[in-house]
C-alpha cells in the first residue's frame, strides 16, 4: 500500500517578513486597546459624588475643566472650573451648546487672591474655603454651583464648606474633593430651599469647549 501524499506548506523570506510585521501591528493594536481600558477606568473611579439634590442622586461620569471668568460667580478675576457630569462625553456636549433635559451638572470653582482679592486659577494645591459676597485676599477661595438640566433646571448654588485640591497638572486641570452645602433660595425659581450637601472626588481633564457664561439649551 503506498503511503498517503502529503503537500508541505513552503514560505519564502517575503511572505515571513509580511506575516511577522501583521504579528506586530497585531499585539501593538492590542496593548493599546488593553492601556485605555485601564485608563479610563481609574479616570472614571476617581471622580465620584455622594449625596443628593431634590432626591436625585448623582453618578459621575465625567470631569472636564477650564480656566475662565464665569458668569455668576464673585470672583474678581480668573478661576479654574471643573465641571461633574452624569453623563459621559461632557466637553462634546458643552462644544454643542445643548444637553439633556436631566443632565446633572455640578461646577466646582477655585482660585487663589492676591493682596487687592484679584483672583487668578490655583497653582498650588491645599484648602479652598466656600464664600457667598466677595473673596478675602491673599486666600484660597472656592464657589459652587448645581443644575438638575438644561435651562438651569432646579439650580443651586454653594453656601458654605470646603474644596480640597491635591494636584495641579501642567495643562491646569486638577484634581481634589469636595464637601460642599447648596441651596436654591437664590434663585426665583426655588421650591425647596432646605440646604442640601454633595460631597465627593474629581479628576479633571482639560476642556476647550467649556463656557461658564453659557446657558446650556434642551
Amino acid at each position: 500500500m503506498s503511503k498517503p501524499r502529503t503537500s508541505k506548506l513552503v514560505l519564502n523570506k517575503e511572505t515571513l517578513r509580511r506575516l511577522r510585521a501583521m504579528m506586530n501591528r497585531q499585539f501593538v493594536i492590542l496593548g493599546a486597546l488593553v492601556l485605555a481600558s485601564a485608563c479610563g477606568s481609574n479616570s472614571a473611579s476617581s471622580t465620584q459624588v455622594n449625596g443628593q439634590m431634590f432626591g436625585r442622586t448623582f453618578s459621575a461620569q465625567d470631569a472636564i475643566s477650564a480656566q475662565q471668568s464665569g458668569s455668576g460667580f464673585s470672583f474678581n478675576g480668573t478661576a479654574t472650573y471643573v465641571e461633574i457630569t452624569d453623563y459621559a462625553g461632557a466637553c462634546g456636549v458643552e462644544g454643542q451648546g445643548k444637553a439633556s433635559a436631566t443632565g446633572q451638572r455640578l461646577v466646582v470653582a477655585v482660585a487663589q487672591t492676591n493682596a487687592s482679592s484679584q483672583s487668578s486659577p490655583p497653582t498650588t494645591t491645599g484648602t479652598f474655603n466656600i464664600f457667598n459676597n466677595s473673596p478675602s485676599p491673599n486666600a484660597l477661595v472656592a464657589q459652587a454651583y448645581y443644575e438638575g438640566g438644561c435651562m438651569k433646571q432646579n439650580p443651586s448654588f454653594s453656601q458654605l464648606g470646603t474644596v480640597t485640591v491635591t494636584k495641579v497638572n501642567a495643562d491646569g486641570s486638577l484634581e481634589g474633593s469636595f464637601d460642599v452645602t447648596f441651596s436654591c433660595a437664590s434663585f426665583s425659581s426655588c421650591s425647596n430651599p432646605s440646604p442640601m450637601r454633595l460631597s465627593g472626588t474629581f479628576r479633571s481633564t482639560p476642556c476647550a469647549n467649556l463656557n461658564m457664561n453659557r446657558t446650556l439649551q434642551c
